[in-house]
């Protein structure tokens, strides 16, 4: 094996893993879907907050303000996750009232 081939292997061996690292941009775009995907989980519970939330975390990834919109895309699944948590204690809350169990 040539001194040039082995080079270029070695070469295309070490940045192959900087290439599979994704960035600041997807890793936002990936936790804004996962964001707006749990929210239609709680239909009809959604929170109004969790919306405007999301929207401003799509202004500032448009700025290219990553970390600021990812820390709010965070807020935006927090406030989802609690819609759907809400939605699940509703569907035995209100036995717990009428029955009393």
């Amino acid at each position: 094996m040539s001194k040039q081939l082995r080079t270029f292997g070695m070469s295309i061996a070490l940045l192959v893993p900087l290439a599979v690292q994704a960035g600041p941009k997807e890793d936002f775009d990936q936790a804004y879907a996962e964001a707006i995907e749990t929210q239609k989980e709680a239909p009809g519970f959604q929170w109004t907050s969790t919306n405007a939330t999301l929207k401003a975390a799509r202004a500032e990834a448009e700025k290219g303000n990553y970390d600021k919109a990812q820390s709010m895309t965070d807020e935006a699944m927090a406030m989802a996750e609690a819609s759907i948590k809400q939605r699940e204690d509703g569907k035995e809350g209100w036995r717990q009232i009428a029955i009393g169990n």
